[in-house]
């Protein structure tokens, strides 16, 4: 809370107000029953719950000062929240969906409402109040998509070598659709996820600019501790992407690649081997490549593996 009165004053008569509709004051103009002034956002309510959460979105109270509150302030509010997050009124504004950490909602709301620049820069500005801080720096799922552009996510791309491609056949492709931005929008845990559980590209290998022969023999150790970790990838992946994918029977079934290789970004990604005189490299490879097909197979949901069962 900042040193300033003015702000301590207007941020105790927000949580007296917030009470208050909890209580069950009723809005009477811009005043509430109990006479604290309290302004609401626009919406229908059928509880006073209901009602709270559309006096924040009104006075502008988001999660942000949400979590500044002391836990016991606090614990009313978020109770509040909890329970209109289920199954909240279709009439309210975006922000309040975003209050509710229900992000999906959000995003079909601003789809049809957002008509003209202004009013999406603001509305979005809005939405980015009311937000968490360990929200704002996070970018939307990579995959195109109709909603993304409606509501100007595209100043959110980045550029980055070690992003995954969305069309990448890494085993994980399928879990990427347009349901995906609905239901994780701005949050970057997927692409993570993904990015760290990706086989079938070569890995980054820091090194010099100019290089040396010892920094070829460098180059194969960390190579070969790197190709440790790739074996090991698919477990994770299997887990990550199990029961997820319906296939026919007619198609073919791919299994992602294990690639083993690595990339220096220090000399415009060149591709560099694992030197077979040094390692055995089908040793390492023998197990990895088992789990791998066992974890392509695991994408498979239930009915999908019954069918293929009974036709082999």
């Amino acid at each position: 809370m900042s040193s300033d009165g003015s702000s301590a004053v207007s941020c105790a008569r927000r949580i007296v107000s917030f009470y208050s509709l909890l209580c069950g004051a009723k809005p009477v103009g811009k005043k509430l029953s109990s006479g604290v002034c309290c302004n609401i956002a626009s919406g229908s309510y059928g509880n006073n719950e209901e009602l709270t959460v559309l006096a924040m979105v009104g006075e502008k109270f988001g999660l942000l000062e949400l979590d500044s509150l002391p836990a016991g302030v606090s614990l009313p509010l978020r109770h509040a929240l909890d329970k209109c997050r289920e199954s909240p009124p279709t009439d309210w504004p975006a922000a309040a969906y975003v209050l509710l950490g229900r992000e999906d909602l959000a995003l079909s709301c601003l789809s049809h409402s957002c008509k003209s620049k202004e009013l999406e820069t603001q509305t979005i500005m809005n939405l980015i109040s009311m937000s968490t801080p360990y929200m704002l720096h996070l970018h939307p799922v990579t995959i195109p998509s109709t909603v993304s552009d409606t509501i100007g996510l595209e100043s959110t791309k980045f550029e980055d070598a070690d992003s995954v491609d969305g069309t990448m056949a890494d085993g994980m492709e399928h879990i990427f659709s347009s349901s995906t931005q609905l239901r994780y929008g701005r949050d970057l845990r997927l692409n993570e996820v993904r990015r760290l559980l990706c086989s079938a590209r070569p890995v980054a290998i820091q090194t010099s600019v100019n290089p040396s022969a010892s920094d070829q023999d460098l180059q194969q150790a960390q190579l070969w501790q790197l190709a440790q970790r790739t074996t090991a990838l698919p477990l994770g992946r299997g887990a990550f992407t199990l029961g997820t994918i319906y296939t026919l029977l007619t198609e073919a079934f791919t299994v992602p690649k294990l690639v083993l290789a690595g990339r220096l970004p220090a000399q415009q990604n060149a591709t560099v081997n694992l030197d077979p005189n040094i390692r055995n490299i089908q040793e390492l490879k023998t197990w990895p490549e088992f789990h791998n097909a066992v974890a392509a197979g695991l994408r498979l949901a239930p009915l999908q593996v019954y069918r293929f069962i009974a036709m082999s």
